[in-house]
């Protein structure tokens, strides 16, 4: 999963926003979750001092646990249902078809499968509730 991430251009905030957390471990280890990835122009959208906030380490750790759900999510698991993040976080996905939204985020790109999870980009930072 951190290789696609890497990988994907549009990705480099949460590339970062993985480093700075020090999760490369807990992103290794993990099998079978949902990332719901937030695309570089989403971070962008933030205000600064929750920019600055997710440059700590926990600030950063804390965000990248309200991303991960574990199980394995695909497109029909979104319809108007809610998830709990690792974290702890309810996030509720709503749509159906080919438009989904978690915590208000659109799913930009969905169910990308990597090794050891599947992927949802989003227009921005989900709400958590």
């Amino acid at each position: 999963m951190l290789s696609a991430i890497d990988q994907t251009k549009d990705l480099t905030t949460m590339s970062a926003l993985i480093k700075t957390a020090k999760a490369k471990d807990l992103f290794d280890l993990m099998d079978n979750v949902t990332v719901f990835t937030p695309n570089d122009a989403a971070f962008a959208k933030l205000p600064e001092e929750q920019r600055k906030a997710l440059g700590t380490q926990a600030g950063a750790s804390d965000l990248l646990r309200r991303l991960i759900v574990v199980r394995d999510l695909r497109k029909t698991d979104l319809a108007d249902k809610s998830h709990t993040s690792l974290q702890g976080a309810v996030l509720k996905a709503t749509g159906g078809g080919d438009e989904y939204r978690i915590g208000g985020a659109q799913v930009v790109c969905g169910s990308i499968r990597t090794a050891n999870a599947r992927l949802a980009v989003l227009d921005q930072v989900p709400a958590s509730g």
